[in-house]
């Protein structure tokens, strides 16, 4: 990734200046591949995964902090410079539509255990642990999807009303796959109270450039 230069926040690592803007300029549920043959798919479920997919529904069941795989995929020979993958969830019921999601009060404060900024990566075979004593910052903190791409980016606040969203680099398959895996988790909890308060989301990836 020598391409992005990067300032570290707290143990948060962020690209710039080429992401795309913090808020997207169409908001759009459904599916279109684009130009670009733009695809989103879950693995197949195994039998020890903390997660179930349902493919009928199109729908994913997960406890949280447990992480899940989703792949993305780009076919086309068109030069489209760099691109990224912008992740934000949405409420599904169009009545609550312009309304934000993100956490609840009690998950979201710098206290609780998600935030503290420890945890692990892994870059190809090699498997760091990190520790960042002043824990995550506070924007971070609102959003209830988290990526382990250690390039990701937040966007987004709800005290300004801005829709929150992470936003990663997608880079290329490796050998052997025409894809590109990602892990995400959740956390926070759909039945959480003053944060999605048991309103059905539904996260919407979108494909974006520079």
């Amino acid at each position: 990734m020598e391409d992005f230069k990067y300032i570290s926040e707290n143990g948060y690592l962020q690209p710039y200046p080429d992401f795309p803007p913090e808020e997207p300029k169409d908001l759009c549920n459904s599916d279109y591949s684009g130009p670009f043959n733009f695809e989103v798919f879950v693995d197949p479920n195994g039998l020890k995964n903390p997660w179930e997919y349902s493919p009928a529904l199109n729908k994913i069941y997960i406890d949280i902090k447990h992480k899940f795989p989703i792949n993305f995929s780009v076919k086309s020979e068109a030069n489209a410079g760099k691109l990224f993958v912008r992740v934000m969830p949405m409420f599904e019921e169009d009545r609550y539509f312009h309304e934000l999601v993100h956490r609840c009060i009690c998950h979201e404060q710098l206290q609780d255990p998600l935030n503290n900024g420890s945890g692990e990566r892994r870059i190809g075979s090699f498997k760091f642990h990190f520790a960042a004593v002043q824990g995550i910052p506070k924007l971070v903190a609102q959003h209830i999807i988290r990526c382990d791409n250690i390039n990701a980016r937040y966007f987004g606040d709800k005290n300004e009303g801005k829709r929150l969203s992470v936003v990663i680099p997608l880079s290329g398959p490796q050998a052997g796959t025409d894809s590109v895996k990602e892990f995400f988790q959740f956390v926070c909890k759909n039945s959480c109270v003053g944060g999605m308060n048991r309103r059905p989301i539904q996260v919407i990836f979108s494909l974006e450039n520079g």
